[in-house]
């Protein structure tokens, strides 16, 4: 979820509108318009859910030897979607890995967790398909600042709002995603996966899949960014996405699109 508000969020969206106005004509704009009536759809749509799907988990994790379950919050910037859903999966009955590869964001990441009760975990790495170092993009692009929730190791994962500046990426360090769910469900009843990266979610989940990491998540919150790409990039990952989502729900994951 975006954290740009009031003014800085009117400043935003007109740049936003200028950018494709020029690059894509009124078509852009109007495509623009309609994915964003799309994700005020989405957030009523996953409102509900939010609700319901804690109820159930909490069951599984109660009447279960294990007595706990795992939330892993990939992306979490400054804690935005952490401070919401551990109002519904309470640290009581959760433990929390908060993974967040901009270096800018894990002190405010620190100091959150210092002012809470429970054991949370920060990984300051990128959620990823193997272990090694990539380019890790979009921290001054848009105007939003070093601690921009438009990070992304992808280097075309906003490219209908801005042309990326490669000059100002900065090296990070990655993990295998697959491998941390598979290693950690031996010690848990459940585990809820929180998934937004900013394009890198199509990699990582396809890799799930593939090794079948993707059977050990109870619950899994994705925001998908294809809405976010200039075209041919926007249809290609579109189509990605179709299938990954029939996958997870064919496998029986509870998949919720995320905003």
């Amino acid at each position: 979820m975006s954290s740009v508000s009031g003014r800085n969020g009117l400043v935003d969206k007109k740049r936003k509108a200028a950018f494709i106005l020029a690059h894509e004509g009124l078509a852009g704009l109007a495509r623009l318009l309609w994915d964003a009536i799309c994700v005020r759809a989405q957030a009523k749509i996953l409102l509900p859910f939010v609700y319901i799907d804690p109820r159930s988990c909490k069951a599984k994790v109660i009447s279960s030897q294990k007595r706990r379950g795992l939330f892993i919050d990939c992306g979490s910037n400054l804690g935005q979607g952490f401070t919401y859903f551990c109002k519904h999966y309470s640290l009581k009955l959760y433990d929390y890995i908060l993974i967040e590869p901009n270096p800018n964001c894990l002190l405010q990441l620190t100091e959150l967790r210092a002012k809470l009760s429970g054991n949370i975990q920060i990984i300051g790495e990128a959620a990823s398909t193997n272990v090694g170092e990539v380019q890790f993009y979009g921290l001054t692009e848009g105007g939003r600042g070093e601690t921009s929730e438009l990070g992304s190791t992808l280097s075309h994962h906003n490219s209908k709002f801005y042309v990326t500046d490669e000059k100002s990426a900065i090296r990070v360090r990655t993990f295998s995603l697959s491998d941390l769910i598979k290693s950690r469900h031996l010690h848990y009843a459940s585990i809820v996966l929180k998934l937004d990266i900013e394009g890198a979610e199509y990699d990582v989940l396809d890799d799930m899949i593939v090794n079948k990491a993707h059977l050990y998540v109870d619950r899994a919150y994705v925001e998908f960014h294809s809405q976010y790409m200039s075209e041919p990039m926007r249809s290609l990952y579109r189509v990605r996405e179709k299938k990954i989502m029939h996958r997870l729900r064919q496998d029986g994951v509870r998949f919720r699109l995320w905003v």
